[in-house]
């Protein structure tokens, strides 16, 4: 799904009115969203075995972020607001592995040896 698929779904969805409806079907849609991680899955051993260590421990902790949200979206209650926040402290660490490793990787890339 894409992101504007995503938000129209939103959009039109009558269940998403109220602010709590709409940040429940959000992670709802990052839950099914992590289930397409086929190109992080084919990606990462490229990674891990061409790249610098530190860009490899990276790409290592999307991958597993990637994977707790996952495992976790099949066996959660998304009714249930402790799992719901549970789902949204997933995502945000996902999202910092993820800008955490971008980071690396254009630095890594274009040359920035400051910052490893």
């Amino acid at each position: 799904m894409t992101l504007a698929q995503a938000r129209s779904e939103l959009a039109n969805d009558v269940a998403t009115n109220d602010r709590a409806g709409v940040e429940a079907h959000a992670v709802v849609l990052r839950a099914e969203a992590a289930e397409r991680d086929d190109a992080l899955r084919a990606t990462l051993p490229v990674v891990q075995l061409e790249g610098p260590e530190h860009v490899s421990d990276l790409a290592q902790e999307v991958a597993g972020a990637a994977f707790q949200i996952r495992l976790a979206a099949r066996q959660r209650d998304y009714s249930d607001p402790a799992s719901v926040q549970a789902a949204q402290d997933e995502h945000q660490h996902l999202t910092a592995a993820i800008a955490a490793y971008v980071t690396a990787a254009r630095d890594h890339l274009n040359g920035d040896r400051t910052r490893l």
